[in-house]
């Protein structure tokens, strides 16, 4: 049997913030939980903070299923990114949330999320499914985010 095929998708939004009040939410693990996890379901993170080697826990809704999902956060740039791994969960993807400034605009900053990886042999048979439920993900994710941001002001 072959192995799956990989597939990434990506998604961005411009917020009202600077790269750096971006990156000090960021950093509060419970304040990126609370967009970047789908609604329900327990969340959890080893620290408070971010940080290389934080584990998080949450609910990642996929179209009728919300399975629990685990990410180790393999890389940390207060002005720059979040990388995660994904350890337990229906594919195996490397998940990157970076913020750099509006082009023309410093006092907005634009964050886009992407994600890439291979599904895992029983997601493997339904490639097209697999896609457009990720995507969507990271539509609703970019909503949830400027909603708390919005929210913060």
């Amino acid at each position: 049997m072959r192995p799956p095929k990989p597939y990434s998708c990506s998604h961005s939004v411009d917020i009202p913030w600077s790269v750096e009040a971006t990156g000090h939410f960021m950093e509060d693990a419970q304040a990126f939980l609370g967009f970047w996890a789908s609604p329900g379901g327990r969340t959890s993170s080893s620290t408070e903070v971010i940080a290389p080697g934080t584990v998080l826990e949450y609910p990642l809704a996929l179209g009728p299923f919300t399975p629990s999902w685990i990410a180790v956060v393999s890389q940390f740039k207060r002005n720059e990114k979040i990388v995660l791994r994904s350890t337990r969960g229906p594919v195996d993807a490397r998940t990157t949330i970076a913020w750099e400034p509006v082009p023309g605009n410093p006092t907005q900053t634009r964050i886009t999320l992407s994600v890439a990886g291979r599904p895992a042999r029983r997601w493997s048979r339904f490639p097209g499914l697999l896609n457009t439920v990720t995507e969507r993900y990271l539509v609703a994710t970019g909503s949830r985010l400027v909603q708390r941001i919005e929210g913060r002001q």
